[in-house]
């Protein structure tokens, strides 16, 4: 699906509506994805979220065999980037599909022992040739809470279906 319409509906513990914040996204054959949204600024005290999907348009994958494996995954905390002190995620992507990409995203998810989601970031990763490897750096800016860190998720995606996100 090339256009995947979204939405997060926040509600607080009596069940009352606080709000909903829309998003697109796109997934590929075959394939499950983490959708984020991230800073936002929520009113009251959310207890849980709904997430809706609209209607999709479901279309042919014509371009297949993407591989966009990451490498040497590490979590620091503590880290020193410039004058600020953060955490992050670092690894190497490799681009070991036959084609190049203007736009490829890429998420972090840092998991304690037991395996709950203790924070999530993104970034995008900017013309990427085919068969190129690049170094990644995701950082946060703030405390990461709720326990050490014991599993890190990273993943790369990329939209195979818009022509526009093909490097020629």
């Amino acid at each position: 699906a090339e256009n995947l319409e979204y939405k997060f509906k926040f509600y607080d513990k009596d069940n009352n509506f606080i709000m909903e914040k829309k998003g697109k996204s796109y997934i590929l054959s075959g394939k499950e994805k983490y959708i984020i949204k991230s800073n936002l600024d929520i009113p009251g005290d959310p207890a849980f979220v709904k997430f809706e999907v609209e209607p999709v348009e479901w279309k042919e994958q014509t371009r297949t065999n993407i591989k966009l494996p990451i490498f040497s995954k590490k979590y620091e905390s503590n880290t020193t980037i410039g004058s600020s002190r953060v955490s992050q995620v670092t690894g190497i992507i490799e681009n070991q599909s036959n084609y190049s990409f203007i736009t490829v995203d890429v998420i972090a998810i840092l998991m304690d022992e037991n395996n709950n989601y203790l924070a999530i970031n993104q970034t995008k990763i900017n013309n990427l040739r085919a068969g190129e490897r690049r170094n990644i750096i995701i950082p946060w800016f703030s405390e990461i809470k709720g326990g050490p860190v014991a599993r890190v998720i990273v993943e790369a995606s990329v939209n195979v279906m818009d022509n526009s996100n093909i490097l020629r």
